[in-house]
């Protein structure tokens, strides 16, 4: 049986198997010369085919992953995939049209698959085959992270294990957990998109003036070169502390003045804020006097002295 799985997304390519034996595996970009390339994988599946030596009409299976909402319309409307590739890459000038796009790409990607976008996407995938010559062939469509779980258990040769899948995102999910045991695979948990660790990390990535999707692995790596800041020094926790404080403080002021104190109470934002800013003022204050130490030497000292 020959087995053709497809990524029509971010950083496209195409994979063939021969009776479960991997045969090919390649990545669009190496075609068209563009990093992490977004378009359908038409030169991959061809360069798959012909690594094989077989014709796309002997193809048996086709085998294609996620159908949430926000990939569906990027199969529907092709141009908004690489509007938001150019956008992201960086390629246009950064200004309102460049803000609307992230934030139309951030407000539809945790929406998981429904029956109606999977039979869009179906048709739309089926439509792009038909232009590499596979028009009679199976088409199946499978959840984003089921396949990475297959994928760790394909190559983990244990007769059971438990199987961890950590993304960005996909189908509406950000990680699952899984067991597999007896050729089977049993889902056992699912974090939601929406609490995506990754995404979170996608946007500390794109504050940064950094490709988001693509310079996260720098910016990981470049966190290794910081000066560590204690915990006591951390001048987000001083504003975090002030918060917290002020919103118990409020509480119990409300609490004591109506139902002790049997007193008129008024809420005073001015007051409460200005209770935040002192508090984060003060720990800040206190982080730069304990830091002055790092602050003055110069960095190759302070990183050969950790």
């Amino acid at each position: 049986m020959n087995i053709l799985g497809i990524w029509d997304g971010h950083d496209a390519g195409a994979v063939l198997l021969v009776d479960g034996r991997l045969v090919a595996a390649v990545n669009e970009e190496r075609f068209t010369r563009r990093k992490l390339e977004v378009r359908f994988p038409h030169a991959s599946i061809d360069a798959c085919l012909a690594l094989a030596g077989i014709d796309a009409r002997s193809v048996d299976v086709v085998a294609v992953s996620t159908s949430d909402i926000a990939k569906t319309l990027t199969r529907v409307f092709p141009s908004a995939k690489e509007r938001y590739y150019r956008v992201r890459r960086r390629k246009v000038d950064a200004g309102l049209s460049a803000v609307l796009t992230r934030r139309l790409k951030q407000r539809l990607t945790p929406f998981g698959p429904m029956r109606l976008s999977t039979s869009i996407s179906r048709r739309a995938i089926a439509s792009e085959l038909r232009r590499t010559g596979i028009s009679t062939t199976r088409l199946e469509i499978f959840d984003h992270h089921e396949c990475h779980a297959w994928c760790a258990v394909s190559v983990a040769a244990a007769p059971s294990c438990a199987v961890l899948t950590i993304d960005g995102l996909g189908d509406g999910l950000s990680a699952t957990t899984s067991v597999y045991r007896n050729d089977r695979l049993t889902r056992l948990t699912a974090s939601s998109a929406a609490h995506s660790l990754g995404v979170f990390f996608e946007h500390v990535t794109m504050l940064l003036n950094m490709r988001e999707l693509e310079d996260e692995g720098k910016v990981m790596a470049l966190a290794d070169y910081t000066a560590p800041v204690a915990d006591a020094d951390n001048p987000l926790l001083g504003v975090l502390a002030g918060t917290i404080g002020a919103g118990f403080a409020t509480a119990l002021s409300y609490v004591i003045s109506r139902y002790l104190m049997n007193i008129e109470w008024t809420f005073q934002p001015t007051v409460i804020g200005l209770g935040i800013v002192v508090t984060a003022a003060v720990v800040t204050i206190v982080g730069v006097l304990g830091s002055f130490d790092v602050l003055f030497r110069k960095p190759l000292a302070t990183l050969r002295s950790q």
